[in-house]
């Protein structure tokens, strides 16, 4: 019993994009507006519609004086090792994704986003 592709979704990239780009000045799962992370999604009433939706957000390269590893690997490694973020990852639960890179403003490190949603939206 294996797990089921994830597809990746035009909507989901677009939004986990913009939640990339949001880090580089708020890097929390709220937006720097303070709305939830999920109002990113379409034009953000989503949340009303029978589905599930789920996000990760990690960091790669040397982030405020932390060196974080710089590869999609150590990403993959690093959200893997926590539950809550591995569980997107290794259930059926979500059956389509997005993912967004945006670099910080030294230039130094990379914000990575991933979304999840379930059918039907």
């Amino acid at each position: 019993m294996g797990l089921n592709p994830q597809r990746v979704d035009p909507l989901l990239v677009e939004s986990s994009q913009v939640r990339a780009e949001e880090a580089i000045d708020a890097y929390s799962h709220d937006r720097p507006d303070g709305r939830g992370w999920d109002t990113s999604i379409g034009d953000g009433t989503l949340e009303a519609l029978d589905f599930s939706v789920d996000e990760n957000l990690t960091t790669l390269g040397y982030i405020d004086g932390s060196s974080l590893g710089d590869t999609a690997e150590g990403a993959w490694t690093g959200f893997l090792s926590d539950q809550g973020h591995a569980m997107p990852l290794v259930t059926n639960k979500f059956t389509r994704i997005g993912v967004g890179v945006s670099k910080n403003a030294g230039g130094t490190g990379y914000y990575v986003v991933e979304h999840f949603a379930s059918e039907p939206y």
